[in-house]
């Protein structure tokens, strides 16, 4: 019976959304290549000819990471950073296998360090059925990696020549991190859109402290310039939607 559930949970979650996904559009300064891969998103930023990666997605993700690259002329030297949100197999797996290939900095909130220089997952609490059934498969361990820059909590990091600025906002994990670039927030595991409508909001999958997630969510949506978050799955969510799903379900 375990797993028959298992194998139903899992077709509806991935075939229902499709397993890979690339979606390109223009973000002024920069191109934003959004690519899926097993429902867990990774995000090429594009500028001149430099590049930026937000998450590594799981181990096995690397070859199509790598292809990515590829396909959109990024070569070894030409991409400056791999940004993990935080220290779960879905977002690091491939990170140590891009520091190792293209000579980038990875960057890490500090307070998953003890997780990710380990290749360790900081724990996951399922919030529902489908969650105990999807956590079945997630696999708990990945490639250690060392972070080249720690992100502290209570002191933003910015990128200069990019113009981004990252914030630790624990919750998912102790060390989970949003990256702001203008009007937009790439927010890692804070929210995640639907499987059958990706645009639409909800609670993510796995959260150990739900009042905390919701404190979260409260507090980005306080930033009033912000217009669209980009989670690490499905997505892309307006704000707009993000207020109208938190005045009904917070």
């Amino acid at each position: 019976m375990r797993v028959f559930l298992y194998i139903a949970v899992i077709c509806l979650f991935g075939c229902s959304s499709g397993k890979e996904n690339t979606v390109i559009s223009t973000e002024k300064p920069f191109q934003l290549i959004q690519f899926t891969h097993k429902n867990t998103n990774i995000y090429l930023l594009k500028k001149d000819k430099r590049a930026v990666l937000i998450d590594a997605g799981y181990e096995s993700t690397y070859d199509r990471i790598e292809g990515l690259l590829t396909d959109h002329n990024v070569s070894t030297g030409e991409l400056d950073h791999v940004i993990i949100t935080h220290a779960h197999a879905d977002h690091a797996g491939s990170a140590y296998q891009l520091q190792k290939n293209y000579n980038c900095k990875v960057i890490a909130g500090r307070a998953d360090s003890a997780y990710i220089v380990n290749g360790l997952n900081v724990d996951i609490c399922p919030t529902s059925l489908f969650a105990h059934i999807l956590s079945w498969g997630t696999p708990d361990q990945y490639p250690p990696v060392e972070p080249d820059i720690y992100v502290d909590t209570a002191q933003n990091y910015l990128i200069e020549n990019w113009d981004i600025e990252i914030e630790v906002l624990p919750g998912h994990t102790p060390g989970s991190l949003v990256i702001y670039i203008d009007s937009i927030a790439f927010v890692g595991d804070l929210i995640r859109g639907k499987p059958l409508n990706r645009d639409q909001p909800a609670r993510h999958y796995f959260m150990c402290d739900v009042r905390d997630n919701d404190q979260d969510i409260e507090y980005l949506l306080s930033k009033e310039h912000l217009t669209k978050w980009y989670p690490g799955h499905f997505g892309p969510l307006m704000v707009d939607e993000v207020k109208a799903w938190a005045g009904r379900e917070l």
